[in-house]
């Protein structure tokens, strides 16, 4: 059964918390405005959904042609998110943070391609996208409008992440630095409800 708190929980902390497409639309904005910044978010929405697309089909292969597969991604894709979860709660060097965001903006232009290949760069997003089509997409569905309608939907969810944080990184930024702890072990709480949920321990108690 699809499980739709576990799906939102997952998607919200990895594209809502911050990570490269979020500081560096904050970063940009800042220094160039949100017009300007424009175009990267919109690589951003592109790179994200076909990210997306292509690995929903990329585990359906393996789902269809690797019959062990399928038995083991539920728990590798728990190990993932228990490792996120402590990722978050761990305490941080004063700079790991990475939430001033000095590092990102010097590094990529505020151009489409740049939004579109970050996605492609970056672990986080590529392990995110392999994450979600095999746990949360290809177990309940196998339609090709399915893929291309939950690939767009991640798109625009990243969008709203990298507008939001364009516009309010800066409180964002003092969210984080008053409340950073309290948020991070909510934070952390949903991954793990996300990781058991995924994980197959459930159907051993049904």
């Amino acid at each position: 059964m699809f499980d739709f708190v576990a799906f939102i929980s997952y998607v919200a902390i990895v594209m809502y918390t911050p990570g490269p497409n979020n500081i560096m639309s904050m970063t940009h904005v800042q220094r160039y405005g949100y017009r300007k910044t424009l175009d990267f978010m919109l690589g951003v929405l592109t790179g994200v959904s076909f990210l997306v697309f292509i690995s929903c089909y990329f585990n359906l292969f393996l789902f269809e042609n690797v019959a062990i597969f399928k038995s083991i991604v539920g728990p590798l894709g728990a190990v993932y998110m228990l490792y996120l979860a402590w990722i978050i709660i761990k305490p941080e060097k004063e700079d790991d943070s990475g939430t001033s965001g000095k590092g990102y903006a010097n590094k990529a232009l505020i151009s489409y391609p740049s939004g579109v290949l970050l996605q492609f760069l970056n672990p986080k997003g590529v392990i995110f996208a392999l994450t979600v089509s095999s746990n949360f997409i290809l177990p309940f569905f196998n339609s090709n409008w399915v893929f291309i309608l939950f690939s767009v939907s991640m798109g625009l969810v990243a969008f709203s992440s990298v507008s939001l944080w364009g516009w309010f990184g800066s409180l964002f930024n003092r969210f984080f630095s008053q409340y950073g702890k309290v948020f991070n072990y909510l934070m952390a709480g949903f991954l793990v409800y996300s990781a058991i949920s995924i994980s197959g321990i459930l159907n051993l108690f049904s």
